[in-house]
């Protein structure tokens, strides 16, 4: 495999979003074929190239170009890339693409939505006001692009989940949308309503978020098939823009009339629903993306489950802080060391009566350390044994009594009756026997495209729990 790289910088980010959106995350669940054999990503270079694994030898490539992976893809599905075009005038100047126009697009709201603070300065409104226009081109630029980063953070949101840092992004985005409007509304109405609490600019704000929750909705109906998960956030979201349109245009207009804002949330559902026709991606890709949704990398505990923040497993373990940690580590404690470090990072003790071992997670670097009686010492104290592993940053760890829920990993032990029983569990063995002659075939290079792409499927798909993997 070679390691050059003679795409641009904005290319390979597009065939790190494509490869995204099919596969998974490049950062070590992306598995794909190659010249003939099968890779799996460990992590994406700081120039947009990935590194690496090849599976069957174990040697890792330091740099792949990402646009070489998912040309081979698209080739192995039958559906190759066109030729690359010679680049025009204007690429050969620099990376250029969306990429680009929504980072540029984010910074120009940011920076909008800054001044339009600034903007409400006595001084500094005065100064500005002597550019004719100035405040209705301020209030127009901040909201138009506050709404384009509401909509792109809602349809993430969706797709990928809540988190955090995203929610935080969504607040910022409607507070940019309901500073612009309320800074239009005043300069054209000449009110002297803040432009904080002036509430026209925050259901604007709330009607825009509705809206785009309402297009997520749809377009996964639309794209995917019928889901109650998409129904909802669909009705929901065309209930939402009707009440918040209602309150908007009764705060700038006095006008009461329900009818005209259920009118105005029906067009914005009707061009949903035209967009999601005209733009549906190809079926492969559909197909694809359902499949890696439905082996999203989730592991299944029994027993109780803990999560910490990052330095926790290091101070659990006794690594210093400049030492790497091994891949895996055991350790034998009293069991009273063991909840005074938890303690004194405020979270709660682990319990040590449990049927089934407990479970660490730090989620924001992939330690994982596995809690389990050990006995007592000779003064009758409680032991406890830490088996600390290191895993991929983007595993999810679900806790359930229960069965392992769909999507989630076999697990690899049972629990019968209470007790964990030591032997492999045969579904298992027999999931893995599945792979290795699925992965052979594969590698054989006796199939077709079509063949070998559903042999890599049930592959993916056989020691994951409730998968029925798309053909």
């Amino acid at each position: 495999m070679g390691s050059a790289t003679a795409s641009l910088v904005s290319e390979r980010l597009q065939a790190l979003a494509q490869l995204n959106s099919a596969f998974g995350q490049p950062d070590g669940s992306l598995f794909f074929t190659f010249d003939g054999a099968l890779y799996q990503s460990m992590g994406v270079n700081a120039d947009d190239t990935l590194r690496v694994l090849n599976v069957n030898t174990g040697q890792i490539t330091a740099s792949l170009d990402p646009v070489d992976i998912y040309s081979a893809v698209r080739a192995a599905a039958g559906n190759p890339l066109p030729p690359p075009q010679p680049p025009s005038s204007a690429s050969a100047l620099g990376p250029h693409g969306p990429s680009m126009m929504s980072n540029m697009m984010g910074k120009v709201g940011m920076y909008s939505t800054f001044l339009n603070m600034g903007y409400q300065i006595k001084g500094v409104k005065t100064i500005l006001n002597n550019i004719p226009k100035f405040g209705v081109a301020l209030g127009s630029v901040t909201t138009f692009l506050s709404a384009y980063q509401a909509f792109r953070g809602v349809q993430s949101l969706y797709k990928n989940g809540f988190s955090i840092g995203g929610l935080l992004n969504l607040a910022g985005s409607a507070f940019g949308i309901a500073t612009g409007v309320n800074t239009l509304v005043g300069t054209l109405q000449g009110s002297g309503l803040s432009v904080l609490t002036n509430p026209a600019g925050w259901a604007v704000a709330g009607a825009v978020i509705s809206a785009s929750f309402m297009h997520a909705g749809i377009n996964d109906l639309i794209t995917n098939g019928f889901s109650a998960k998409g129904l909802l956030t669909a009705g929901l979201g065309f209930v939402g823009t009707v009440g918040f349109t209602h309150v908007a245009l009764v705060a700038m207009f006095g006008m009461a009339s329900m009818g005209v804002a259920i009118a105005i949330a029906a067009v914005v559902a009707l061009i949903s629903v035209l967009w999601s026709l005209f733009h549906r991606p190809p079926p492969e890709q559909i197909a694809a993306q359902n499949l890696s949704q439905a082996l999203r990398p989730v592991i299944w505990t029994p027993g109780p489950l803990t999560l910490v923040g990052v330095g926790t497993v290091a101070l659990l373990m006794g690594w210093s802080k400049n030492q790497p940690p091994p891949a895996m580590a055991t350790l034998t404690v009293p069991a009273y060391y063991l909840n005074q470090v938890l303690a004194a990072n405020g979270i709660a003790n682990v319990p040590l009566n449990s049927q089934t071992p407990s479970v660490i997670v730090e989620p924001g670097d992939g330690k994982v350390v596995i809690v389990s009686p050990s006995g007592t010492d000779a003064h009758g104290n409680p032991l406890v044994t830490l088996q600390s592993y290191n895993v991929a940053k983007n595993f999810q760890f679900v806790s359930s009594p229960q069965a392992p829920p769909q999507g989630s990993y076999i697990p690899f032990f049972r629990v019968v009756n209470g007790k964990l029983d030591k032997r492999p569990n045969p579904a298992v063995v027999k999931a893995l026997t599945i792979q290795d002659k699925m992965l052979q075939a594969v590698l054989s290079g006796a199939l077709n495209s079509q063949d070998a792409m559903n042999a890599l499927n049930v592959a993916a798909a056989a020691n994951k729990a409730g998968v029925n993997p798309a053909y």
